[in-house]
């Protein structure tokens, strides 16, 4: 494993994690505004 891999790998699972909580933010920020049209 080059040093190179593993920082692209790093960079990958980070990229992951932040497209999954954004995600998550964006489903509660849906409802909230949904909430706030009833």
């Amino acid at each position: 494993m080059t040093p190179l891999k593993a920082k692209v790998i790093m960079v990958v699972n980070l990229r992951n994690a932040l497209y999954q909580i954004n995600r998550i933010l964006l489903a509660d920020y849906i409802k909230l505004v949904i909430i706030a049209l009833l």
